[in-house]
C-alpha cells in the first residue's frame, strides 16, 4: 500500500475511536482535540494532529460507510464544515481494530457501552449488570471475541485505502452483526471458555437475566439450523440450480452464488428474530434468492423489498 493511504489509514483508527465517544464532530473538533493531546491535557487516543490526514482518513471512513454525516453547513470561506458520528458498521471495525491498530481497555468499552448502547442493546444495554455480577471482565474478553466472528470490516477499509476503490457491496445486513454476536456472546463463548469457573460464571450470568436467557434460546436454535444449513444445503440448492439450467455454469460461480444466497438468508433469519418471529428456513427460502441474485433484480421476501446487487 502506498505511504499516504496507509497513513490514512491507520490514523483512520483512533479517529474512529475518539468519534465513538464524542458525537457529533467537525474535522476541526478532532483537530482541537488532538492538539490538545499533544502537550499533554489529555491521552485518550493519539490522533493525528495535521489537519490534512484528519480531513484524508474522515474521508475514507466516510466512503467506506463506518462513518455517517449528521449535517453538512457552508462556511463564509465556500467550504463545508460537516458533523461525524460513528454508525453501526463503524463500532464493530473499531473494536475488530483490537489489539492490531490500537489498544481497548476495559475501561474504554465501559464508556462505549454506555455511549453506543444501540449498537448492541443485550450487550451495551446489559453491562451495568454484567458489573454488577461481576462478570465484567468475562463480557469485555467475550466481546472482543465475538466483533471478530462478524464481516471483517478493518479489511474491507484497508482495500479500499490501498485501492482508492468504491466501497463494496456486502450481504450482512446490522440484524445479522447483530445475531453473529450475540450468537457467540451468550452460546460459543460459554461453550469455549477458557476455564470451567469462567464458563459456570458466564452461564449464570446469562441464565440470570430473562432477555439474555431467552435471547440465548433463540440463538440456539438459529445456530442449529445453520449447522443443518451447511451440512446439507449444497445438495439442496443444487436442486434449485439444476431447475434453472445453472448447472451449465461454472462450478465456482454456482458456489458463490450458493455462498451469497445462503448469507442473505442468514441475514433474512435475523430480522425475523427481531421482530420475535419465527424464522424461514433455507428450503422455503433458496428458490427465490438464486433467482433474484442471479437476475441481480429486487426481490419481495417475506414481503420486503431486498437488493441483492
Amino acid at each position: 500500500m502506498p505511504r499516504e493511504p496507509l497513513r490514512n489509514f491507520r490514523m483512520a483508527f483512533p479517529i474512529l475511536m475518539y468519534l465513538a465517544l464524542n458525537l457529533g464532530q467537525t474535522a476541526y473538533r478532532v483537530q482541537k482535540y488532538a492538539e490538545k493531546q499533544a502537550i499533554g491535557q489529555d491521552k485518550l487516543v493519539r490522533l493525528p494532529t495535521d489537519r490534512d490526514t484528519i480531513l484524508a482518513s474522515l474521508k475514507l471512513l466516510e466512503i467506506a460507510k463506518l462513518i455517517q454525516v449528521d449535517s453538512k453547513v457552508k462556511l463564509p470561506t465556500g467550504r463545508f464544515s460537516k458533523r461525524y458520528s460513528v454508525n453501526f458498521r463503524g463500532v464493530t471495525a473499531l473494536i475488530q481494530a483490537h489489539p492490531k491498530y490500537l489498544k481497548l481497555s476495559p475501561d474504554y468499552v465501559r464508556e462505549l457501552a454506555a455511549i453506543q448502547r444501540h449498537y448492541l442493546p443485550l450487550v451495551f444495554g446489559k453491562w451495568q449488570y454484567f458489573i454488577d455480577e461481576k462478570t465484567e471482565k468475562l463480557a469485555y474478553e467475550f466481546l472482543l471475541l465475538s466483533v471478530k466472528k462478524t464481516e471483517n470490516e478493518v479489511d474491507r477499509l484497508e482495500a479500499i485505502a490501498s485501492a482508492e476503490m468504491p466501497e463494496t457491496s456486502y450481504v450482512a445486513t446490522e440484524a445479522l452483526y447483530r445475531h453473529d454476536i450475540y450468537g457467540y456472546m451468550f452460546v460459543g463463548a460459554w461453550v469455549n471458555a477458557k476455564s470451567s469457573s469462567s464458563k459456570t460464571r458466564w452461564l449464570r450470568t446469562v441464565k440470570g437475566d430473562k432477555e439474555l436467557r431467552q435471547t440465548a434460546k433463540k440463538e440456539a436454535l438459529r445456530l442449529r439450523q445453520e449447522a443443518e444449513v451447511e451440512r446439507n444445503g449444497w445438495d439442496n440448492a443444487l436442486k434449485v440450480l439444476r431447475g434453472q439450467k445453472m448447472l451449465l455454469t461454472p462450478l465456482t460461480l454456482r458456489q458463490e452464488t450458493y455462498s451469497r444466497v445462503y448469507q442473505l438468508w442468514r441475514s433474512l433469519v435475523a430480522e425475523e428474530l427481531d421482530k420475535d418471529k419465527t424464522p424461514p428456513r433455507f428450503e422455503e427460502t433458496v428458490d427465490i434468492l438464486i433467482k433474484s441474485y442471479k437476475h441481480k433484480k429486487p426481490h419481495r421476501v417475506l414481503g420486503r423489498e431486498k437488493n441483492v446487487s
